[in-house]
């Protein structure tokens, strides 16, 4: 019995994922619209959704001891520096200015994001383009909408450096941390914005990041089912 739940447990979290939408087409950050609100990059449009959110949830934010997650199509960028593999996900090309402000990416559905992520837990990898290890880059802003509501934030006034952890192109060197998309239907519109200031060494890559066991865990799990398997099926030659 034990064996079964345990297997059950693990195909459920495994094997979650959804099918392809898209709403919105906006190439870069120059897409702008005065009568908009926003200020850079794509344009946001309002829902008719009930949203759960009654207070945004902070996000955590890491840029020491950062695992190298490499950025493919299978982990694709919302904010682009134009060497993005992205397999056709749609995304914004951040500009050259130093300061970027109020930039919003593309809107995906929950259908589209758990396509690419297959789990509903997920973060935001950084790849710093900076002139050292410790720039003077400052990300000012980083949120999630849901329905154009702001659903993930991170603290207020916590500026957090962007630090250039794993030295290539396209391997994160920080992480936005603490995102969800569980309880969501699967037609909610989710929108991030990001504000940097001081940006003197180039244009930086956000690209997602499913929050899923890293190769280790999965040899560690299946060996425990493994173990459970064999003691029940002793335990069952035992009684018989």
């Amino acid at each position: 019995m034990i064996p079964r739940i345990a297997m059950l447990a693990v195909s459920a979290f495994l094997f979650s994922s959804s099918a392809w939408a898209s709403t919105s087409n906006c190439p870069n950050q120059s897409n702008s619209n005065s009568n908009s609100n926003s200020d850079q990059g794509c344009l946001t449009t309002t829902n008719q959704f009930v949203n759960i959110f009654t207070t945004p949830t902070d996000l955590g934010f890491q840029n020491t001891n950062v695992f190298a997650y490499q950025q493919t199509a299978n982990s694709p960028c919302i904010y682009d520096n134009s060497s993005c593999n992205n397999g056709g996900f749609p995304t914004v090309l951040l500009s050259g200015d130093a300061n970027k402000n109020n930039v919003f990416s593309q809107e995906y559905t929950v259908q589209t994001l758990l396509e690419i992520l297959h789990v509903p837990t997920f973060f935001v990898g950084i790849d710093v383009n900076s002139t050292g290890s410790h720039g003077t880059e400052t990300l000012v802003r980083f949120d999630m909408l849901v329905n154009n509501v702001l659903a993930f934030s991170l603290p207020a006034g916590s500026y957090p450096m962007l630090v250039g952890n794993n030295p290539g192109n396209g391997y994160s060197d920080n992480l936005i941390t603490g995102f969800t998309l569980a309880g969501l239907n699967s037609t909610d519109v989710i929108q991030f914005v990001m504000s940097e200031h001081f940006d003197v060494g180039g244009r930086e890559q956000f690209f997602l990041i499913g929050d899923v066991p890293e190769p280790a865990t999965f040899w560690l799990m299946g060996g425990a089912l493994a173990l459970l398997g064999l003691f029940a099926w002793s335990r069952n030659k035992a009684v018989a």
